[in-house]
């Protein structure tokens, strides 16, 4: 399952609701992984630094500060949360690491990928409004496998920053939010049927529940 949180500010959300640990270790902190071509067109890869994403959340280059858009906007980032199914966050964390390490974060990254393939900015010319799709984010991916209590919950928070990069007009601009909204609902089941593929290459057999329309 996909949740999509459109988010003011920001400040301080990747220390303290990003990096905490699972276990209650203070030691054992969440790390923060880079994804996707927007982060790589500003130098990002591998593990997410603090500062770094500060920097993005306020839509300054991570390196040299400077502010990428032409204006600011009320939104500075989307949480979007995969969510794996019950019995495989379970059996993840009892028995198979399997699941967790490797089936839920390719069929995350499979819907990233798509995410990111319909990513899209709007320009407005001549009185007119356009929206055309830039292909690129800039994210930051925090897998956890517990909820806050401490029950089996895998799940991965992909954070996307509230930018991409138009390569029409040579420029950084605000993401055109209703593309991610509507797509929502594809975007979950790219990631689930993702999810069912490698859960089943991993010797396991799913099985499909229909709710009460019969979906």
């Amino acid at each position: 399952m996909l949740t999509i949180r459109a988010m003011k500010g920001g400040a301080g959300y990747a220390a303290r609701h990003l990096e905490y640990s699972d276990y209650l270790d203070e030691n054992n902190k969440t790390k923060g992984l880079w994804m996707g071509k927007g982060a790589e067109r500003l130098g990002l890869s591998g593990q997410v630094k603090l500062e770094q994403f500060e920097k993005l959340r306020e839509c300054e280059h991570p390196e040299t500060g400077e502010f990428l858009r032409q204006r600011r906007s009320e939104v500075n980032l989307f949480d979007l949360t995969f969510s794996a199914p019950k019995s495989v966050s379970v059996l993840g964390v009892l028995e198979d690491r399997r699941l967790l390490d490797s089936a839920h974060p390719k069929a995350v990254a499979e819907a990233l990928a798509e995410a990111q393939r319909l990513a899209s900015v709007e320009d407005q010319r001549d009185d007119q409004k356009l929206v055309r799709q830039t292909g690129n984010l800039a994210v930051a991916t925090y897998q956890h496998d517990t909820s806050r209590e401490l029950d089996p919950q895998c799940h991965t928070h992909a954070v996307v920053f509230n930018l991409s990069h138009d390569e029409a007009t040579g420029q950084w601009k605000a993401l055109h939010s209703p593309t991610l909204y509507d797509r929502r609902g594809y975007l979950t089941e790219v990631y689930r049927n993702a999810l069912a593929r490698e859960v089943k290459a991993l010797g396991y057999q799913i099985e499909s529940r229909f709710d009460d329309r019969g979906k």
